[in-house]
């Protein structure tokens, strides 16, 4: 974890816990917390789901990686960071049991606190698909965020590589040139007419 982390509330508590008490007694308890955040560990209410969005979706402005495994996760981010990329420009939440863990670019815009759709918006998701990657974080997966202008393919391939949903490079087909587009035609009408030179 990096000094650009959070594990806490932004009243300086020990642990998001009294934010999440705030959140249980005026949503209530169907949010699927338990009371104080730090008993029994947070359950997607039903088990888990499958995955209902893809594991990485370029937008405009930021692409967002969906992992099965935290460690994946972080090594994707790890990726970035030595890659150049700053923080302001990379985000990382995840849930462990009642606790969540943000940092980086999600830290920033504070998405325990203020909700992850509010967050990923800020960033550039539209709407609906923020709605999307909160179920996503809701059933126990971990989000990655990069805002990669100039570098929207490069940030593409790294988190299809870590979630295991990257696609074998192919060449390019050549583009035809002139030459070679007259050249099978020219034959052909060679062919057609026998016993005729050139």
């Amino acid at each position: 974890m990096n000094e650009y982390a959070s594990t806490r509330d932004h009243n300086g508590g020990d642990t998001v816990a009294d934010a999440m008490d705030y959140a249980i007694q005026t949503v209530g308890t169907s949010s699927g917390m338990d009371v104080g955040g730090t008993g029994t560990p947070w359950v997607c209410p039903g088990g888990p789901t499958p995955r209902q969005v893809e594991p990485v979706r370029a937008f405009e402005t930021v692409v967002v990686g969906v992992f099965e495994a935290e460690e994946l996760a972080e090594g994707a981010l790890d990726t970035f960071r030595r890659e150049g990329f700053r923080r302001e420009q990379i985000g990382f939440v995840m849930r462990t049991g009642a606790l969540i863990v943000q940092a980086d670019a999600l830290a920033f815009a504070d998405a325990a606190a203020r909700g992850l759709p509010t967050a990923l918006c800020e960033l550039g998701v539209p709407e609906r698909e923020a709605l999307q990657y909160e179920r996503e974080f809701e059933s126990g997966r971990s989000i990655v965020t990069v805002k990669a202008a100039g570098r929207m393919r490069y940030a593409i391939s790294v988190l299809e590589r870590a979630t295991g949903t990257s696609r074998p490079a192919t060449a390019p087909a050549a583009e035809p040139t002139e030459a070679m587009s007259r050249a099978p035609k020219k034959r052909k009408a060679e062919m057609a007419t026998p016993g005729t030179r050139r």
